[in-house]
Order: structure tokens, then C-alpha cells, then sequence
């Protein structure tokens, strides 16, 4: 579909979603950008190309699978 004159791929297929944004996230770095000020541009979602590799290298194993079902155990 297209938003505005910009191409945009939307996608239900949860296998296909886990792949893109998981196992092959060095191929698709980079999101939509919307400007939402100067602050927005530190937004992890915002973030791209090395500096996003560099701050997903970081933040990777604060959400590992045991964490995040802990986490999960501990709010039920």
C-alpha cells in the first residue's frame, strides 16, 4: 500500500514478521521515520543503521526468553 506517495509493506504473517525483525534484522535496519522532534530521534524505534546494530547489540540480552518469562511469572 502506499501512504501518501510512499511505498509501505504491511504484513499479518507472524513467521514472517519474526523473521524480518529477528533473524534477518541486519537486513532491514531501518523503519519509517516520523518526525516527532528532536527528542523522538533517540527513540529506539527511530534509531538507524550502525547506531541502531550498536544499540540492539546492547540491549539484546536484557530480553532473552528465561528473562522475559520471569518477568512474565512475576506480573501474574
Amino acid at each position: 500500500m502506499y501512504q501518501g506517495r510512499q511505498p509501505s509493506l504491511i504484513c499479518s504473517d507472524p513467521e514472517f514478521i519474526r523473521k524480518a525483525l529477528i533473524k534477518e534484522f541486519n537486513s532491514m535496519p531501518n523503519r519509517r521515520q516520523v518526525d516527532i522532534g528532536s527528542s523522538g530521534n533517540l527513540l529506539l524505534t527511530a534509531l538507524n543503521d550502525d547506531h541502531w546494530r550498536h544499540v540492539r547489540s546492547s540491549i539484546s540480552p536484557t530480553f532473552t526468553t528465561g528473562k522475559l518469562k520471569q518477568v512474565s511469572r512475576d506480573g501474574t
